[in-house]
């Protein structure tokens, strides 16, 4: 879920006055969007193992200055005009219920204590990483219809080539990480305004509850960041610039992170001939291949080379990650007042009253 009240932290974030918020008519929507996040290798066999891995499935209401999410078994409600944000549990059916103003609200960052300095010998330096940022965007003319909409599909192309330190060989290695986004985008999705509005109406809640000090040290974390490597600050205003260049809402969104080797030339048709084959597969058969590989260079060895060949394999791209966005549901019919409260049957909790 998103929490709008970060906006308020963006640069150049559009705040409205409450009261030219609420008297706006802006229309009402609901969609369903399915999320997934894919892994490959030990991590991905990890995710698995418990359970991870599955598809997410959020729905998301906006009505002018309210918002309402449901994850599984629980419920979300932001309420500008009230200013109130209410958890649904659906199993027990109970609710929690606050106001932007309790002081339950209010995080407090507590120094670190100094640590005793220990008698071992200082940690050797590592190799600086270093890196070059590429963008690209390109759209080849395809559309197609998604959750009712027309749909044109672009592709975004993300290269950061360079040097990458690996501790396990305690070695730098070259190569380039590129991920590859297939958008799907339709520059007349209903939800935008709608979203926009409830977006505006909570960040003028809440502006007056925020502490200008805060918004400062979270900027110059920020800028300390960049100062670690320029180049960072240049990549990120790269795909932000290419983002809002789209202009548009995208209806799918399929991430590919490949690894490609040193000397290795990026094929981005091979990532689009397998976008559909989910990683386990691409593992299983990179496995079989290896083993393949293996047994030739077995067989050569024993038979002096005259069978197998000894011929390393040739270095290959490799997705490692891939993440997948889509809303499967659109509607804007009106939303019934009940969707923003809280059933009659369910029981409100009180602080301090255990159970998740």
């Amino acid at each position: 879920m998103r929490y709008p009240v970060l906006f308020v932290l963006g640069v150049g974030a559009v705040v409205l006055p409450p009261s030219r918020v609420l008297a706006q008519s802006t229309p009402e929507v609901m969609y369903t969007t399915v999320t997934k996040l894919e892994l490959g290798g030990r991590l991905g066999r990890m995710l698995r193992l418990v359970g991870g891995g599955r598809p997410s499935t959020e729905t998301v209401w906006y009505s002018g200055p309210r918002m309402r999410s449901d994850i599984e078994k629980k419920s979300s409600v932001m309420d500008a005009e009230a200013g109130t944000i209410m958890e649904l549990q659906h199993e027990p059916r109970t609710y929690w219920l606050w106001s932007v103003d309790e002081p339950v609200l209010v995080f407090e960052t507590i120094p670190d204590e100094p640590i005793e300095e220990l008698d071992e010998p200082p940690a050797r330096r590592r190799p600086r990483t270093r890196y070059e940022v590429t963008l690209s965007t390109e759209r080849p003319g395809r559309r197609a219809r998604l959750a009712g909409l027309e749909a044109e599909q672009t592709f975004v192309t993300l290269t950061i080539t360079g040097e990458t330190y690996n501790e396990d060989a305690d070695s730098l290695e070259r190569g380039s990480l590129v991920v590859l986004s297939e958008l799907w985008l339709t520059e007349h999705f209903p939800g935008t305004d709608a979203q926009a509005a409830f977006e505006s109406a909570w960040a003028a809640r809440m502006v007056s509850a925020l502490d200008s000090a805060t918004i400062a040290q979270a900027q110059e974390g920020m800028e300390q960041v960049y100062a670690e490597d320029p180049r960072l600050r240049v990549a990120v205003t790269s795909l932000d610039s290419a983002l809002a260049d789209l202009h548009g809402t995208s209806l799918k969104t399929v991430s590919h992170f490949v690894v490609v080797p040193d000397g290795v030339r990026f094929d981005r048709e091979a990532v689009m001939k397998d976008a559909d084959k989910t990683l386990v597969a691409d593992l299983a058969e990179g496995a079989a291949q290896n083993a393949a590989d293996a047994g030739r260079r077995r067989l050569g060895r024993i038979t002096g080379g005259r069978l197998g060949g000894q011929r390393a394999p040739r270095p290959e791209q490799a997705v490692i990650m891939r993440t997948r966005y889509e809303i499967t549901e659109l509607s804007t019919a009106p939303i019934p007042a009940p969707k923003f409260q809280p059933p009659p049957d369910y029981r409100r909790r009180t602080p301090g009253e255990g159970g998740s």
